[in-house]
Order: C-alpha cells, then sequence, then structure tokens
C-alpha cells in the first residue's frame, strides 16, 4: 500500500511539473492563469505576432539591436522576427500551430546567424539564462499588463521580462563572451 501511495505522488508531482513546463513554455506561469483574467482566445496571427513583437522590442531598440528583414521568415506554422546587434542575434518565433512564442538567442558573426549546427551558439532566452547565468525564476507578464491583453502581448512581455533582469545585462551590453557555451562554474 505504501508503494501505491510513493507512486500517486510522484505521478501528482510529475503531472504538476508538466502542466507547469507547459505553462512556462507558452509564458505564463501557471499561476498567472487565473480564472478573473479575461484574455482573448483568438488565435495569434502573424500579423498581430510582428506587430507586437516591433512594439515589445523596444528594449532591444534602445541597446542597439536593429530588425533586420532579411532574416525574418514565415512559413504556414512559423513566423519569425530577427534583431542583430555586432554579436548577438535575437529572434522572436512564433509557433502558429501551438500558438507560442519563444525568443531564442544566436550568435552573429560577418552579417550571419551562427547557430550551433554552424560552430556558433544559439539558444532560448529562457534556457540561455538558466544554464549560463544561473537564472532562478520564470517568465511573468508585467503586473501592469491589462487583463484584457491579448496572449501574444503577455508572451511577449513575459519574454521582455526576462531581459531586464540582471543575468540578461551581458546580452544586452552585446558582449561576444555573453554567448559562452560552457556554464559557469558554481563555488
Amino acid at each position: 500500500m505504501e508503494a501505491n501511495v510513493n507512486l500517486c505522488s510522484i505521478m501528482e508531482t510529475s503531472n504538476s511539473f508538466t502542466s507547469e513546463r507547459a505553462s512556462i513554455r507558452a509564458g505564463f506561469p501557471v499561476s498567472t492563469l487565473e480564472p478573473e483574467q479575461p484574455m482573448s482566445d483568438e488565435p495569434i496571427t502573424s500579423d498581430e505576432f510582428r506587430s507586437e513583437v516591433e512594439e515589445a522590442a523596444s528594449i532591444l531598440r534602445q541597446h542597439g539591436f536593429q530588425h533586420i528583414p532579411q532574416f525574418d521568415s514565415e512559413s504556414p506554422t512559423t513566423a519569425s522576427v530577427v534583431y542583430v546587434g555586432r554579436n548577438i542575434a535575437f529572434t522572436f518565433t512564433l509557433d502558429i500551430r501551438d500558438q507560442g512564442i519563444d525568443l531564442v538567442v544566436t550568435q552573429y558573426c560577418d552579417g550571419k546567424l551562427m547557430a550551433n549546427l554552424d560552430g556558433g551558439y544559439s539558444s532560448s532566452l529562457f534556457t540561455h539564462l538558466l544554464k549560463h547565468c544561473g537564472f532562478r525564476g520564470r517568465p511573468i507578464p508585467s503586473a501592469s499588463l491589462p487583463s484584457t491583453a491579448s496572449k501574444a502581448k503577455r508572451m511577449l512581455s513575459a519574454l521582455m521580462n526576462l531581459l531586464a533582469q540582471p543575468c540578461s545585462a551581458s546580452l544586452l551590453a552585446d558582449r561576444p563572451d555573453s554567448l559562452s557555451q560552457k556554464p559557469p562554474e558554481i563555488r
């Protein structure tokens, strides 16, 4: 009987983790998805995504990053918008099917995006901050957003709040060493 109880508690923990992980991927921690927050259920279109990225990316423009349309892409299932600096690129990506938005940091060198397969570096911003900067938190939309804010606006706000964390300073400073592939040693 005791084994069954332990197995059940493990399953509950696993289900809770899976639910929380899915909500983080969507840009919403479990605690912010309360029913009293009326959020639009309308699907995010690529046009809405591009418009919301333009607004949300003001922090990147303030730090010298520029939107480079030649790197943008669109397909029936995804859309992306790319901002580049001297050493780092930020790619906002919309998964149209899953209705998820992500922000990827990539090495930028000699006018090219240098992903992992090209000998460079590329990672989701959230994963990068967890692995390389010791960040221990989750993407949370700005508290100043109205409860009626669109899903795209809430997801992008959560990602921009990650960039506002102190551990993101080297990325915003466009430092070439901020994309090291080795996590810092913990002492």
